[in-house]
């Protein structure tokens, strides 16, 4: 394990950052031993100490950013009822979470300290006494040798017979109280890492503004990577409710390197995200995803004057977020109808247009009133337009109608191909802003005249796709300034 000499602090983080090798060997439960060592020296770091871990070179400052999102991995919390969303989406983490506990003994009780501090919000079932828990009082459940009052007994006997095999196999010895306390426990350290990650991300975003530590200045890959992170993990309420905050002020500082079509590929993974977020059930997660829509919406317009580049991405992104999410589902009689998903989606797209309401959505998520139209420097006149917005909103509903009534229609699309052709049309009018999937649903349409033999309106989508395709290259070969030649590799 790493021997750290007794030098300042932030020596100490640099001579951890040089045994990054030796890192990547260990198992899971002994890299959040040492992370959660890193984390702790941090959280005593003053931001002068800080700022030196980043002024040495640009890959020791990658190196710092990397290990936060180890950070991310390893305590993360996923409870066994998670989102289907988290789940199928290719843009998530995929296998199993960090096997529990968290909690080791190997670990200096200062260390531990940190650990516990995320357990003080304990569980109290109703006609529980204030002066102990349930668990902790001898009762017929409690009482038995085998099964401790204390969590931490609990799980240090679990974890010395061969109960604690496997994290499954761990939580179902413990009684169910106990079970609960874990539950909270981990969910509570989850929040507690990715805060601080999230104030670190914070502190680094406000000093790369002064340009005075060693970064990619081009890209902000370190910003952005942990950013692509918060997003495609699963992070509770609180974690929310303080992300948008620093979203919209990293944004404000660095809008326009965030923006630039370097970072094409980060604003894609964000667009999709926001809108995966937008059909949670959680509305006060559902409400800032709205805020945070349009706080890319309004770099969009300071930073291009327009939204039609942002309207592309969000086009591509829901139509891929259709393939995750659930937009049908059975009545009683056995027909389809409109998921709650999907209704859910719909309100979140319908609130991003509403100028009444977004007064109140942005006090609500702890930004002022005046967020979206407050100028940033170096630029001097408001370029917010709601009529933009309302358009931006009003065509990825009409994407939604469409791909809704595609879904609706898919049981009796074989045998009515009327209905296909007239489905088809609307995707291809829906999803005309992007050429690829414009040209796909011309093509499916073109396939369905055929089949009905309606040879005049087939040869209508075939001329339709060859225009699309000549637009496309005359504008990229002429100007290059269509939006999505450089999204969409068209």
């Amino acid at each position: 394990m790493f021997t750290v000499p007794l030098l300042p602090l932030a020596l100490c983080v640099l001579g951890i950052l040089d045994e990054m090798p030796v890192f990547y060997n260990l198992n899971a439960v002994e890299k959040r031993e040492v992370v959660i060592v890193i984390l702790q020296i941090v959280r005593n770091l003053d931001d002068a100490s800080l700022v030196k871990a980043w002024q040495q070179s640009i890959a020791r400052t990658r190196l710092f950013f990397k290990l936060l999102e180890e950070c991310l991995i390893l305590f993360e919390h996923r409870k066994p009822a998670d989102s289907m969303l988290i789940g199928c989406s290719s843009r998530s983490p995929s296998g199993d979470g960090p096997v529990s506990p968290k909690y080791s003994d190997r670990l200096s009780p200062a260390i531990n300290n940190y650990l516990s501090e995320a357990s003080r919000q304990e569980v109290r079932p109703q006609g529980t006494p204030e002066n102990g828990y349930l668990w902790q009082r001898v009762n017929s459940h409690l009482s038995s040798p085998s099964q401790p009052y204390s969590l931490r007994e609990a799980l240090a006997q679990a974890q010395s017979s061969r109960i604690g095999a496997s994290t499954q196999a761990l939580r179902e010895s413990l009684h169910p109280m106990l079970r609960q306390k874990l539950e909270l426990w981990e969910e509570n350290l989850s929040a507690a890492v990715s805060l601080q990650v999230l104030e670190i991300t914070e502190k680094f975003s406000t000093t790369a503004a002064s340009h005075s530590i060693a970064t990619d200045f081009g890209k902000l890959d370190c910003i952005t990577s942990v950013f692509m992170s918060f997003f495609s993990r699963n992070q509770p309420l609180v974690f929310w409710k303080a992300l948008f905050p620093v979203f919209n002020s990293v944004f404000n500082l660095h809008g326009a390197t965030l923006m630039s079509r370097e970072n094409d590929r980060f604003l894609k993974q964000v667009a999709f995200h926001l809108l995966r977020l937008a059909v949670f059930r959680n509305d006060n997660i559902r409400k800032r995803t709205v805020i945070g829509l349009l706080i890319l919406v309004r770099s969009s317009f300071y930073y291009f004057m327009q939204t039609a580049r942002l309207r592309v991405m969000l086009t591509i992104t829901l139509s891929e977020l259709m393939s995750d999410v659930q937009v049908t589902q059975m009545k009683s009689d056995g027909t389809l109808e409109e998921s709650g998903e999907a209704r859910r989606l719909r309100k979140s797209l319908e609130e991003m247009a509403d100028e009444a309401r977004s007064h109140n959505l942005l006090r609500e998520c702890g930004l002022p009133e005046n967020a979206l139209v407050v100028i940033p420097e170096k630029l001097s006149e408001n370029q917010w337009s709601w009529s933009e917005v309302k358009y931006l909103s009003d065509s990825l509903l009409l994407a939604l109608d469409a791909s809704l009534e595609h879904a609706l229609l898919a049981s009796v699309m074989t045998m009515d191909r009327y209905s296909a052709a007239e489905s088809f049309h609307k995707l291809a009018l829906a999803f005309a802003p992007v050429p690829d999937l414009h040209i796909m649903w011309l093509l499916h349409l073109c396939d369905a005249h055929q089949e009905m033999q309606s040879w005049a309106e087939a040869a209508q989508c075939a001329v339709a796709v060859a225009g699309v395709v000549m637009q496309v290259n005359y504008c990229y070969g002429a100007c290059n300034a269509i939006d999505v030649t450089d999204i969409y590799g068209v």
